[in-house]
């Protein structure tokens, strides 16, 4: 044994001891300038990597972590109903109970309106569904190949637009809408949309991002219902007396009369079948008056189809939409660059371009005051370690 010990150990702990040995030899002039030495050097070497490092492997926060907890966003489109939502989300959530994978499963609907609201403002035709799986130990797949999993079915369901699967739980992600966040804002909200889609479709090419979807788009289409004001005088009428006739159980309609009653504020309501389908029929509703006879709606008013919004968002008194990007292990510091380079190549003249993501990076994270006591904490350990040594160092001032 001492002979394998001389030949393998001993030549490596002889020279760590002649290490040592260099380090605290000496004292007084000799001693003190080589320890000093010996510390700045390891020290400009580690804030060297802290320049060289983060560049190539990001500064996440925290690392992504299996967790099991798994988030999937649809949308369908914003005409459809909470109740084809519904239907169409059915033989998917059929399939996933089926999975021998999963724990539980809960979903949200829409949004519920209030000062805590959830849903976080969706649309009655979209969903969020947080799918608890078994821990890593107890299934092959990871988290990142069911989420893609579940974005190919989602996608292959009628009428979506928008197919997100992330993951979720005990992660600095939680408390963020997205791994990268890109808000575009404008004064005029017409320029949004065509904006939206060209950077959704630049921040595809990005090489990490798993998909990518706005807050809200302007393919919305409503009906709206324009009153003739000579027949509603004609007929002793007003806007507010039509619109209490109508059936509001579900198609948009406006009442968007230039009467001062009913210009102020527009109204909208929503309709079911089949008048959602053929907003058109409306005009064949009848219209009681006050004697007691009846005139169908299409006498009194007409039906126009046109573009609509069923979500607007502002801030800072401009219009704004968010571009929400998923990923599934690549740093979000590098995701966000590269996002952002993508994005502001095809932005269009009038809008402007923001990164809202929330403190998920170390330089973010970490607040200007605890660096700050680090620094002190720091140069404290350094006085007090080298506060003897330098008392001991012969200056000339201590002759005099």
């Amino acid at each position: 044994m001492e002979s394998v010990y001389q030949r393998l150990i001993a030549p490596g702990a002889n020279a760590y001891a002649g290490m040592l040995g260099f380090a605290f030899r000496g004292s007084g002039r000799g001693g003190a300038p080589r320890r000093i030495v010996l510390v700045l050097l390891p020290f400009a070497l580690l804030v060297f990597t802290f320049k060289a490092v983060p560049p190539v492997i990001g500064t996440e926060a925290m690392p992504p972590m299996d967790t099991g907890n798994v988030r999937v966003h649809v949308r369908f489109g914003a005409n459809e109903p909470v109740t084809v939502a519904e239907a169409r989300l059915k033989a998917f959530e059929e399939k996933l109970m089926q999975d021998q994978r999963v724990q539980r499963v809960s979903a949200i609907f829409g949004s519920e309106p209030g000062v805590l609201s959830l849903g976080s403002g969706q649309s009655p035709a979209e969903a969020t569904l947080n799918i608890s799986y078994v821990t890593r130990f107890e299934r092959a797949a990871t988290s990142w190949q069911i989420e893609a999993d579940l974005r190919r079915q989602i996608a292959a369901l009628p009428g979506v637009t928008v197919a997100d699967a992330f993951d979720s739980g005990t992660t600095a992600l939680s408390t963020v809408k997205a791994p990268v966040d890109l808000r575009l804002s404008a004064d005029d909200w017409r320029l949004l949309p065509e904006a939206a889609d060209k950077v959704r479709a630049a921040l595809g090419t990005v090489p990490g991002l798993t998909s990518v979807s706005p807050t809200w788009d302007g393919y919305t289409t409503e009906a709206r219902l324009v009153l003739d004001e000579a027949k509603l005088r004609a007929y002793g009428l007003t806007p507010e007396t039509v619109f209490n006739q109508l059936p509001l159980k579900g198609a948009a309609a406006s009442s968007l009369s230039k009467l001062p009653a009913a210009g102020a504020v527009p109204v909208r309501a929503y309709f079911a079948e089949p008048w959602r389908s053929d907003p058109a029929a409306l005009a064949l509703l009848p219209i009681v008056l006050a004697d007691g006879h009846t005139v169908s709606l299409g006498e009194v008013g007409h039906i126009v189809q046109q573009p609509g919004l069923n979500l607007l968002t502002g801030s800072q008194l401009r219009y704004t939409v968010d571009l929400l990007a998923y990923r599934e292990t690549l740093p979000i510091s590098l995701l966000s660059e590269r996002a952002q380079a993508a994005a502001r190549e095809v932005l269009p003249p009038g809008v402007s371009l923001e990164e809202k993501t929330r403190a998920t990076t170390m330089p973010a994270a970490i607040p200007p005051s605890a660096c700050a006591t680090a620094w002190w904490w720091g140069c404290y350990y350094l006085w007090a370690s080298w506060s003897r040594p330098m008392a001991a160092w012969p200056w000339p001032c201590s002759r005099c």
